[in-house]
């Protein structure tokens, strides 16, 4: 693969989470499975505000009840892929250079343009 494609793969697999997340907590979406040990999803921290290890550990539980809920439509996943740690890095990336960006706009906030 050509970096610059990785890259934007990388980038829209991010947005894809992230916006996915932001619908889930918009919805007020909790899952909390009888099994204890069954993923769960009770943080609602906005993703502006949350790291990217708290992005991922919310991921996983609501791309399970997502393909989940498909499976009982008799639709194929929604989210059929497994994150390596190499995938997990790059978008830990991404999630880096995004809050990097909006502190240094927060930071140049309301300073004449050159």
């Amino acid at each position: 693969m050509h970096p610059l494609e990785d890259w934007a793969e990388t980038w829209c697999h991010y947005l894809h989470m992230v916006d996915t997340l932001e619908t889930a907590t918009g919805y007020g979406l909790i899952l909390k499975p009888p099994v204890q040990h069954d993923p769960s999803l009770t943080d609602h921290t906005p993703v502006e505000r949350s790291s990217f290890q708290s992005l991922v550990h919310r991921w996983h539980p609501l791309t399970y009840a997502i393909n989940g809920l498909g499976r009982s439509l008799g639709v194929p996943d929604a989210y059929p892929f497994s994150l390596s740690p190499t995938v997990i890095a790059k978008l830990a990336f991404v999630h880096r250079v995004v809050h990097s960006a909006a502190r240094s706009y927060k930071a140049n906030a309301g300073q004449p343009q050159r």
